[in-house]
């Protein structure tokens, strides 16, 4: 069994698997905030979520994806957090518009994911 690991995967396939394990990682930290379930129609929440998309899909290089394609994982981000209703998926759709025309959806900066790096390594030199 251990030569199944030498088994190489395809692209797409490796595409699949971390867009679902990035949908997974983002319901996991919706999931951690108390009464979630209270933030059906909260701007803020959409803005987080389509945040988290963003920095997720460029920091594990997910590319050459379809239009709408973070629209869409966002939507499944909803669907398992149980925002079922269409209403909830109608102001999803209309507060993405509203969050990207106003340029608030957007990635975290390249200082500040430098500093973060930064800040962990001098954690680690500390620690030993």
């Amino acid at each position: 069994m251990d030569n199944l690991d030498n088994v190489e995967i395809s692209p797409a396939l490796h595409s699949h698997i971390v867009v679902n394990k990035i949908v997974e990682e983002i319901v996991k930290k919706v999931q951690l905030m108390p009464q979630y379930e209270k933030l059906a129609r909260n701007i803020d929440l959409v803005l987080y979520i389509c945040n988290l998309i963003e920095e997720l899909v460029y920091s594990n290089g997910v590319k050459n994806q379809p239009k709408g394609f973070k629209r869409d994982l966002a939507l499944r981000v909803f669907e398992l957090i149980k925002f079922n209703k269409q209403e909830d998926k109608d102001f999803l759709f209309n507060s993405i518009d509203f969050l990207w025309t106003s340029g608030r959806i957007r990635k975290i900066k390249a200082v500040k994911r430098l500093g973060h790096f930064l800040k962990n390594i001098f954690a680690k030199n500390e620690n030993k």
